[in-house]
């Protein structure tokens, strides 16, 4: 099941929630006022990738790269 970001059209409230597959809009109610009023909002994620990190050097093979 996903998590999704919503917004409560009546009163601006943002929460997340998680919800089934298919399950529309208008079914999730706010956790502050209850309306079922909620706009789905675009979700941000963010990804890292040690490779693409500045200044990281892969330990040589058979060291850990600690102490």
């Amino acid at each position: 099941m996903p998590i999704y970001e919503y917004r409560c059209e009546t009163c601006a409230h943002e929460y997340e929630d998680l919800v089934r597959v298919g399950t529309k809009d208008e079914d999730v109610a706010c956790p502050n006022c209850g309306d079922h009023t909620s706009e789905r909002r675009v979700s941000v994620f963010a990804t890292t990738s040690t490779s693409a990190s500045p200044g990281y050097a892969a330990p040589s093979c058979g060291t850990s790269g600690f102490g």
